[in-house]
Formats: C-alpha cells, structure tokens, sequence
C-alpha cells in the first residue's frame, strides 16, 4: 500500500509557486471559522537561502490562494482536495538562525471601507439583505444570503467600520456572518443547527478532548424595552426560552435597544437569548484528519457521557507539519 500524503498547493499573487516552495515549506494550519473570526493560514518557511528576508520580501495585502491535497489517505487511491480559500497577507515575521519566514494571511477583503475606515450613514426603509449587498458592493466581493427577510425602517451606522457594523447587524437577528473567498455569506444559524449530523464522532475517534458546560452568562429569557416609532410609547417585549433542567436559577437579560415594532423587538429578543446560551456546551477535539469536515456543519458526539449529543462545529483548524490533523471546537445543540 502506498503512503498517505499531504501537500499544499499555494498561488501567490497569481502565480504558482508550490514546487519551489514544497522544500521549504516547515508547517502550514489553516483555521476555518463559522463565524465572529475570519478564516485564516499560516505557513511556516524555511528561508536558509535568504531569498524571502531580501528579493522575495513580501508585501502586506499580496493576495495567496491555498489549497490541502490528500492523497492515499484511508487506502490507495482515497485522494481529495480542500480548498481553503483566497487569503491576503497581513503578518511577515522573521526569526534566525537559521532564517525562517512565518506568513500570516486572512481572509477579509483588502477594502478600506469594510474593515479600515469609520463610517457614518443612515440606513432607511431597506432591508438586512440590501445593506449587506451594499457594503458586499463597496467591498469588491459578492454576497451569499441564506436568511429570511428582515425589514429596517431606520439604523443609524455611527463611525464604525462596514464589517464591524454588519456583524453586530446580523448578530442582533441571530444570523451570522463569515468572509470565504471573494463573499461575504450571511446564513441563520438556527437553521444551520436543525440540518443532519455529517458524522459521528467517538472517543475512539478522537487523538486528544476536552469538554466544558457553564452557567455564566447563561440567560432564561430576555426584555427589550423600547419606544414605539408610531406611537412614541415606551414598550417592554419579554421572550421567554424553552425551559431546561439543567438551569437551576432563572436569569433574564435586559436591553434598551432600538426596535421598529413588537415584531422586532421580539426576533431580537430570541436572538439575545440564543447568542448568551450557545456556549453553555461545549467540547475541543483533536482527529486525524476527516474528509469534508468543515465549519458549520454537525456532528454527533458519542461515548462522552454527559457530553453526548449534537453539536455544531463553530472552527477547524487543520494543522500540517510532520502529520495531518484537525483541531475542533463545538458546541452542543441545545
């Protein structure tokens, strides 16, 4: 039987450097988000020549394509390729002797507008979608979104950046937001949570775990209090989320932001509780490394007594250099 192997293929500003760097090349890890982080790599070159230190220096923001190459993974002929994605350089750090090069790269767009630059806009009688599309626009990049629609009558952007201000957006209705390529995708995590379990892992499985569940900051419910657009009213919209036995106490978050109507404070009520709760549950894995695994998906957890269950795979980091494996972190699905 052959040996498995693993390569990493490597485009950088348009060009294919993967046979001149496979020598020198001493590790790679790509870490690959959900959500709240863009995605990122890493690569770890030695540079005993000195060519990277002097003609080859590279140049923040230069653009780098990186993709994962299996080959014989499982048995002969078990080959596949994973993309990680379109990243620009950010980090270009040296140490010696001997020289070596650590090459950080992420993956949100080069655009002043969308992480440098404060602006300040007021957004009117649009909707969720529209804005993100706007500043997807303005970004250079293309927009993905899986969500239903969510009306803003009026949302005042105050000396914040783009991505900052979509993000907040998108968490305020429970959905999320992660950078992939050249898009900005926008997806419900709600429903991301109800799809199957792509795998079963158990303790068999696993090289290393570790598993955490926690009362701080865990919320029964929520109160909005707000005023009334139309009437001028004050209002107060209570959400109360489903009971659990494994909350002694009874906790209400409170918050005295913006809402358009009952309707609204009500989604941003849930969103609340949702996003205080997610981590209640939550477990570290390191694996040999699985095909099509890969942030937002879940998985079933087995054989970990009270860990057991479903969970959702919030980031993965493969790491490559002297073997082949990934690092989960999850949350369970309550």
């Amino acid at each position: 039987m052959k040996s498995r192997r693993t390569d990493i293929s490597i485009i950088y500003q348009g060009k294919n450097i993967t046979t001149d760097l496979k020598p020198y090349l001493k590790g790679f890890t790509y870490t690959d988000c959900a959500s709240g982080e863009a995605d990122t790599i890493s690569l770890d070159i030695s540079d005993i020549y000195k060519k990277w230190i002097d003609a080859w220096f590279p140049t923040k923001t230069d653009s780098i394509s990186a993709a994962i190459e299996v080959a014989d993974w499982n048995r002969e002929g078990d080959n596949w390729t994973l993309d990680c994605g379109q990243f620009t350089v950010d980090g270009i750090s040296f140490s010696g002797p001997p020289v070596s090069l650590k090459l950080d790269a992420i993956s949100t767009p080069v655009s002043e507008s969308f992480d440098c630059r404060n602006n300040t806009k007021t957004w009117e009688k649009t909707t969720l979608q529209a804005i993100a599309a706007k500043i997807a626009g303005d970004a250079g990049v293309s927009l993905s979104y899986e969500a239903s629609a969510i009306t803003i009558k009026v949302l005042e952007q105050s000396e914040e950046t783009d991505m900052s201000f979509l993000d907040k957006l998108c968490r305020d209705y429970g959905l999320a937001m992660k950078v992939y390529g050249k898009k900005i995708i926008i997806f419900d995590e709600e429903a991301y949570e109800a799809k199957a379990s792509v795998r079963t892992l158990s303790e068999l499985d696993v090289i290393s775990w570790s598993g955490k569940t926690t009362l701080t900051g865990i919320a029964d419910g929520a109160v909005i209090k707000y005023r009334d657009p139309k009437s001028g009213k004050d209002m107060s919209y209570t959400y109360n989320a489903p009971k659990s036995n494994n909350r002694p106490t009874h906790k209400l978050q409170e918050s005295n932001q913006k809402a358009d109507s009952l309707d609204d404070a009500r989604k941003k009520a849930k969103a609340m509780v949702r996003d205080a709760n997610k981590d209640e549950t939550t477990m570290s894995l390191k694996l040999d490394a699985h095909k099509g695994l890969v942030s937002t998906q879940n998985v079933d957890i087995k054989n970990f007594g009270k860990f057991d269950g479903k969970y959702f795979i919030e980031k993965i980091t493969h790491n490559i250099g002297g073997g082949y494996t990934m690092d989960l972190e999850a949350r369970r699905v309550e």
